[in-house]
């Protein structure tokens, strides 16, 4: 038999084996009960992997073509980036399914045969994320650009216009917009006089502001929400319209362009977004609007500018004005950079500009803030993970707290005793609202903490688990902004709205229609992967793993903001907050077509 033939036979095998792999159930299964093992082995396995449709014939085919595509019939080379983001990836998977079905791995190793089930899954899965991720390098590299395209400008006006008009039909179904909890808030600060640094106050003046103007010129506050978000709509389109451009500078033609304006026109998660008055997606634009601004500089060393770096500075200070924890996406990607710069002056004026965005950041949270009267963000916020493992560990095994333990961790929790009923596995907000954090308290708590993990550390990450699963595996959904505006059961959230003059009606006629929409986007085969935060950190791992293969400096630097940002995802209250993650999801077309194109430099 010739090796062609050989090496397709093995993919045949090894196809059947993946679908079994895929196909095998990821709960607790039975079978013929017999005293003969092997047959009782067998009959739980066919149990287990079988379907009730022609999915699995499918499948078969759809993974012998997936693995011709990625390695031919040539010698088989092993990448190992791609191997190790493979694993890294079907460990996600496995693991996350099982933390939302059962908040735990019960499931996964409740038997013998399960955890047989549980090996032979994660390997199956192994094999086929590392045939598609090959097949994607290989697909990225086949793409053809067009080097120093600079007759573009028109593409900036159209991606912008056709953007910018998909999101205006979100704005005026929705009018007069989704009033988010969060946005309702800031509303009230600055209604009330009583701002507060737990939401960016730069944000909260800004929605404030322009609520102020449209209720100004039209005498109905309802036009002050919509204001805003027309406001932002302009914005957003230009600065995305503007990443597009850039794309199509560094050789993507018009087409690829205008797709990808389409795309942010009419997928109804960046609609969604459009119309919810919550401070989020400005952030996540103007992130957008930095990162795009970095990689033109990243790609062309030679040629940064002065002008490029105070840009750049400014951009970033925006960012770390508009999220609290902007700042980490900013700072160290600023001070890396300068090492990709070829000349000494540039290198010295972006480590001069990473000091400047760090002393304005100190003193303008610091005194101004102060003699503003704005109080300090409470330090609780970016604990959501410990806390919520310390009050797991309380649940599970409170009996073994000693007193010197209870003693630190109830002048940490204001309602220790009672954390067991309090504790959300998915959600840290209950547990972090009963903590009041103190300079002097913090210390010990961290102390104990360290020292209850020791003890029993699988409870803490099962609770790390259960809190982020949906951010590092696409198995979750959120439609955080789904058209619904703060209920009457809210009495506090609506009552503000009413006092300020927005009694949150809506045409419920298009608002059913938006529903509509929405509920496609969460049901639609591969589109509703786009609202699930999972599916970005994935993209994320598997372009740290190209740009690991082609040994691309300017690769890692370019992705370090989506990393932190991902890494802020992970300490967040929320087991999938799509709005956390809107600066990476805003930004994965133009990461992608970075990776295309230093691919393409490193095969010349």
């Amino acid at each position: 038999m010739k090796t062609g033939r050989k090496i397709k036979l093995i993919y045949a095998i090894i196809s059947i084996a993946v679908v079994c792999a895929i196909n095998a159930s990821v709960v607790m299964v039975t079978g013929v009960e017999t005293e003969n093992s092997l047959l009782e082995f067998v009959s739980k396995f066919s149990f287990s992997v079988s379907t009730v449709n022609i999915v699995d014939v499918v499948s078969c085919f759809g993974i012998y073509a997936l693995f011709i595509y990625a390695f031919g019939d040539d010698k088989f080379k092993l990448e190992i980036p791609e191997l190790i983001s493979s694993i890294l990836i079907s460990f996600l998977y496995i693991w996350c399914f099982s933390y939302k079905l059962t908040q735990d791995t019960s499931a996964l190793f409740a038997n013998p045969f399960q955890t047989y089930i549980t090996v032979f899954r994660f390997l199956g899965y192994t094999v086929l994320f590392y045939a598609a991720i090959e097949s994607f390098f290989k697909f990225l590299g086949s793409v053809k650009i067009k080097e120093n395209n600079t007759s573009c400008k028109d593409v900036f006006i159209i991606s912008s216009v056709v953007i910018f008009l998909g999101w205006l039909f979100w704005i005026v179904m929705a009018f007069p917009g989704t009033v988010s909890c969060d946005g309702v808030t800031q509303l009230g600060q600055y209604y009330f006089d009583s701002v507060s640094a737990h939401h960016p106050p730069l944000s909260t003046w800004i929605m404030g502001v322009l609520f102020d103007i449209g209720k100004g010129i039209t005498k109905n506050p309802r036009y002050g929400v919509f204001l805003y978000l027309f406001v932002q709509a302009i914005v957003g389109a230009a600065i995305i319209g503007y990443s597009i451009y850039t794309m199509a500078r560094i050789g993507f033609g018009r087409i690829v362009c205008y797709a990808i304006a389409v795309f942010f026109a009419i997928i109804p998660i960046f609609g969604m977004f459009a119309q919810w008055y919550e401070k989020d997606l400005m952030y996540g634009l103007f992130t957008l609007l930095f990162l795009t601004k970095l990689i033109t500089m990243c790609l062309d060393t030679e040629n940064v500018s002065i002008k490029d770096c105070i840009i750049l500075t400014v951009e970033g200070l925006l960012c770390v004005f508009l999220r609290n924890n902007g700042i980490y996406a900013v700072i160290p990607v600023m001070i890396v950079m300068a090492f990709l710069m070829k000349k000494k002056l540039i290198r010295r004026l972006l480590w001069g500009c990473s000091a400047f965005v760090i002393v304005v950041s100190v003193i303008v949270n610091g005194p101004v803030f102060n003699s503003m009267g704005i109080e300090k963000v409470n330090i609780r916020e970016a604990l959501s993970v410990p806390m919520q493992q310390s009050a797991r560990y309380v649940k599970e095994y409170g009996g073994e707290v000693t007193e010197e333990e209870m003693a630190v961790l109830g002048n940490f929790f204001n309602d220790y005793y009672n954390l067991p009923e309090i504790y959300e596995p998915f959600c840290a907000d209950s547990v972090k609202n009963t903590v009041f954090v103190q300079k002097e308290n913090l210390g010990k708590y961290f102390l104990t903490w360290f020292k209850m993990g020791l003890k029993h550390p699988g409870v803490y990450f099962d609770a790390f688990m259960c809190l982020n699963y949906g951010y590092l595996s696409p198995i979750e959904q959120n439609a955080e902004a789904n058209g619904d505006m703060p209920t009457q059961e809210m009495e506090n959230v609506m009552s503000q709205l009413i006092e300020m003059g927005v009694d949150g009606s809506q045409d419920l006629d298009n608002i059913q229609i938006l529903k509509s929409i929405i509920y496609v986007n969460m049901v639609f085969p591969l589109i509703r992967y786009l609202s699930m935060p999972g599916a970005y950190m994935w993209l994320t791992i598997i372009l740290i793993a190209f740009f690991i293969r082609i040994r691309s400096r300017k690769g890692y630097v370019i992705l370090i903001p989506n990393i932190i940002n991902l890494l802020v995802c992970l300490a967040s209250p929320l087991c999938n907050g799509m709005r956390y993650q809107l600066p990476v999801v805003l930004s994965m077309p133009i990461m992608i077509a970075v990776a295309i194109y230093l691919i393409k430099k490193q095969n010349e």
